[in-house]
C-alpha cells in the first residue's frame, strides 16, 4: 500500500514538474518576443516543394510562435481556363519536424471582399487567433484616402469560423513586413526592419 502511494506521488509531481516545464516554454517576456520577431523564419525548400506539388504560390505567410503551424496565402500558378484570375486561398497546415505535414484549413478568398485583408498574416501558437494586416484605400472628392489596418480574429476549433473580429488603432506612415503574436497569444507585434509595434491582444 505504502509502495502504492509512494508511486502516486512521483507520478503526480512528474505530472506536475512536466505541466510546469510545457507551461515555461510555452510563454516568454516582452524582450524575448521582441528579440525571438527580429528575423521571421524561411519557408524551407521542403516547405516550397510541397506548395509545389499542390501547383500553388506562397505569397504570404507566417509560422505560429513555436513553428508547428503555418498560415499561408497562397495563389494558383496556373489559371483554369473558367476562371477569369487565379484563385487565392488561406491555408493553415501542421509542421511534423519542420515539414509541411497536414493541411488543417483550405479556405479560399474572395477578390470582391476579404482577399486584401490578408496582406500580412500571423497565427497565435493554439490557432484560436490570426491576425490581419492590410492598407484600406478609398477614393473621395478630394482624391486618393488610404488607412492601415490590424485585425485579430478569433477562430473556432471546429471548421475554423470566425467567431469575433478585435480592430487595432494603428499608426499612418508604418507598414510592416511581418506581424506576429506571443507565444501567450496575449501580444501581437508589428515591424519592419527599423522599427516595431506592440498591440495588446483580447
Amino acid at each position: 500500500m505504502k509502495k502504492y502511494i509512494i508511486s502516486l506521488i512521483i507520478l503526480s509531481a512528474t505530472f506536475h514538474a512536466n505541466a510546469m516545464e510545457i507551461e515555461v516554454k510555452s510563454s516568454e517576456t516582452k524582450e524575448q518576443f521582441i528579440e525571438r520577431t527580429r528575423h521571421q523564419p524561411s519557408i524551407t525548400p521542403e516547405q516550397q516543394s510541397f506548395f509545389d506539388k499542390l501547383d500553388l504560390k506562397c505569397e504570404h505567410y507566417s509560422f505560429s510562435p513555436h513553428e508547428t503551424k503555418l498560415a499561408a496565402i497562397v495563389k494558383e500558378k496556373n489559371c483554369p481556363q473558367s476562371s477569369v484570375r487565379p484563385q487565392i486561398y488561406l491555408m493553415i497546415i501542421a509542421l511534423h519536424r519542420g515539414y509541411l505535414h497536414e493541411v488543417l484549413l483550405k479556405r479560399a478568398l474572395s477578390f470582391d471582399n476579404n482577399v486584401q485583408e490578408y496582406n500580412r498574416v500571423a497565427l497565435s501558437s493554439d490557432d484560436s487567433k490570426i491576425a490581419t494586416f492590410y492598407e484600406n484605400i478609398m477614393w473621395e472628392n478630394d482624391g486618393r484616402h488610404s488607412q492601415y489596418i490590424l485585425k485579430v480574429k478569433k477562430i473556432a476549433r471546429k471548421g475554423y469560423d470566425i467567431t469575433d473580429k478585435q480592430e487595432i488603432e494603428f499608426p499612418f506612415h508604418f507598414y510592416p513586413t511581418m506581424i506576429a503574436f506571443n507565444k501567450q497569444g496575449t501580444l501581437l507585434i508589428a515591424r519592419n526592419e527599423y522599427e516595431f509595434r506592440l498591440f495588446d491582444v483580447q
